[in-house]
This record gives structure tokens, sequence and C-alpha cells, in this order.
């Protein structure tokens, strides 16, 4: 499948490659925290990847808990940005997680 440029710079991740582990993992885990001992089922609605300075990978995200003060909506957009070489020398910088409401 040939690279799709996505606004803003970055590749698009064709829908049919969003649903492998690699990526259910990535957001599956910054959901978790937030489930406490509910069930986590977060739906990837969209994906992008840049390279910078590493691999950023953001998404869109419907998820079945709020996880936002007075959330209704509960769309999210998950930020993953993985530089592992850094895991040694700096490993609070090697992998980091962000979510906006």
């Amino acid at each position: 499948m040939a690279d799709v440029p996505a606004p803003g710079g970055g590749k698009a991740i064709p829908k049919e490659v969003l649903t492998k582990e690699e990526h259910v993992k990535r957001v599956a885990g910054i959901f978790a925290a937030s489930a406490g001992d509910k069930p986590t089922h977060p739906e990837i609605l969209s994906g992008v990847v840049k390279s910078d300075q590493g691999k950023k990978y953001i998404y869109t995200v419907s998820y079945d808990v709020a996880m936002c003060f007075n959330d209704v909506a509960k769309e999210y957009e998950v930020l993953v940005w993985e530089r592992p070489w850094l895991a040694e020398t700096k490993p609070n910088e090697a992998y980091v997680y962000e979510s906006k409401c």
C-alpha cells in the first residue's frame, strides 16, 4: 500500500493496520490507568506516524470510559513518542505518552 501524506505532515496509517497488535498495545496502555478495574476497549479511529527525532504516533481514539471532567464525546487524541535509544540514559524521555481531551 502506498504511503499517504497526512494533514500536518507524517504518513496516515491505514485503518486495517491500526488493528494490529503494535498499535493496539500503544493505545491501550495510556487508557488502562484511567479505567481502574473496568475493561479497556479503546477503538483506534485514525492514526499518523511522523519521523521526528524518533517515531511519533498520533492516534484519534474512541473510548468507552470518560477520562476527562464532564467528558461526553469520549474521543481523544493520543500521542506516543518513541525514542528507544534513550532508554538507558534518559528513561523518562524514551517513551512519552500524552492524551488530549
